[in-house]
């Protein structure tokens, strides 16, 4: 499947999107540099897919799993995010995401 087919699943809503997954387990959802800006991603089934790049910024991922998931370069700009699943999340960071991990305000935000 292209990214384009998986961003379209996407868009049909998260319940959609998790059904699908649940059948298609085996299939890494590629959704690099995709617009999900102001997505309500809450809850999505987002294990393993490549996102780097993404524009997520001001979505909503609270509850999403996240584990193993590519997010090098995604923009996460005031995105919503306690509570996800990230064991071993790739990022820029030169550690992956632990669980635990807290961000000291918004993501980006070094504190000045």
């Amino acid at each position: 499947m292209s990214k384009t087919e998986h961003l379209a699943k996407l868009r049909k809503g998260v319940e959609s999107w998790n059904r699908w997954r649940e059948k298609n387990t085996r299939v890494v959802p590629y959704l690099r540099n995709a617009n999900l800006r102001n997505a309500d991603l809450g809850g999505a089934e987002l294990f393993e897919a490549t996102l780097s790049g993404a524009e997520l910024r001001r979505g909503e991922l609270v509850g999403a799993d996240l584990s193993g998931a590519n997010l090098s370069g995604a923009d996460l700009t005031s995105c919503s995010v306690h509570g996800i699943s990230g064991v071993a999340c790739k990022t820029e960071r030169s550690n992956p995401i632990e669980p635990g991990d807290h961000a000291p305000g918004p993501i980006g935000d070094s504190g000045r």
